[in-house]
């Protein structure tokens, strides 16, 4: 019996190391102020994750005669977490066939990758497109290019 408790712990031991390891070897945390300050608004933290939305309150769109409601599908959203010595950005951006070119140029002109374009409603009005984004580098950097791609749109920008 005290030798399968022994065998237990060894194994134990053994499957939480890694994580030990990877815990210390990752001690830089994001610079949630300055990404809050780059992009104008703060987000919220889940695990390791800091996300910041901004819900487009701006839009008027129905499918049919249903209104849409931003929280339901309209929502710009760009999470941020750490990785090694850089941190990576990835989200979800919801534009009107007008803002779309332009906003693909600002995020791959300040090295913003394209990861997806497409529609998650159909049939709606106005027509919207969603982006799918992810950038790697400083984060307050990423912060900054995100900021710069919604101003070309008509998302409302300040906290609500």
């Amino acid at each position: 019996m005290k030798s399968s408790w022994l065998v237990f712990g060894l194994l134990m031991g053994l499957m939480l190391m890694p994580s030990l390891v990877f815990a210390q070897s990752n001690p830089q945390q994001l610079d949630l102020d300055g990404i809050a300050n780059a992009i104008g608004k703060h987000g919220d933290v889940t695990g390791e994750m800091y996300k910041v939305s901004f819900p487009r309150s701006d839009l008027n769109v129905k499918v049919g005669n249903v209104a849409i409601k931003p929280a339901l599908a309209l929502v710009n959203w760009a999470a941020f977490l750490r990785s090694g010595n850089a941190a990576v950005t990835y989200g979800d951006l919801v534009l009107l066939d007008a803002e779309l070119n332009p906003v693909i140029s600002k995020l791959e002109e300040r090295g913003i990758e394209i990861a997806a374009v497409h529609n998650h409603l159909l049939h709606e009005i106005p027509r919207i497109m969603f982006i799918h984004f992810v950038g790697r580098g400083d984060e307050v950097e990423l912060a900054k290019a995100i900021r710069e791609a919604l101003t070309l749109t008509t998302t409302p920008l300040a906290s609500t």
